[in-house]
């Protein structure tokens, strides 16, 4: 790769961590405002009315289950997701899609995932 391209690598580089740092930043300045629904305006709570989305193969299948496994077991110690994102190392909008079902966790995922949350593994993937 030639001077330029390496300088273009760097560049998107640094501009990712700048939007990851803006999303922390975006979600810190939020939760005070989520966590008092009367702050909101009552428009932005009223329903969007949106065309819905054709569910992903993993929203469909076993990633959804996981994923609400995480939820309730986050849910359950009063976790935030943008408390998990943190301790996991997770970026927040993926824990809110990997709670959704949207995306199929690595193993790896699950272990930094199950470990925070004081669970096994074993319990996020079982059928039950």
């Amino acid at each position: 790769m030639t001077g330029g391209g390496v300088r273009l690598v760097e560049n998107a580089e640094a501009l990712v961590r700048r939007i990851e740092q803006i999303e922390i930043e975006i979600d810190a300045m939020l939760e005070p405002v989520c966590a008092r629904p009367s702050l909101i305006p009552p428009a932005l709570l009223a329903p969007a009315k949106r065309t819905p989305k054709p569910r992903s193969a993993a929203a469909s299948g076993q990633g959804a289950g996981i994923g609400s496994k995480i939820r309730d077991a986050r849910r359950s110690i009063g976790m935030t997701q943008l408390e998990l994102a943190t301790a996991t190392g997770i970026r927040r909008p993926n824990v809110a899609r990997l709670e959704r079902g949207g995306n199929t966790p690595t193993i790896e995922t699950l272990r930094r995932v199950a470990a925070v949350l004081g669970i096994s593994v074993a319990s996020l993937v079982s059928a039950d």
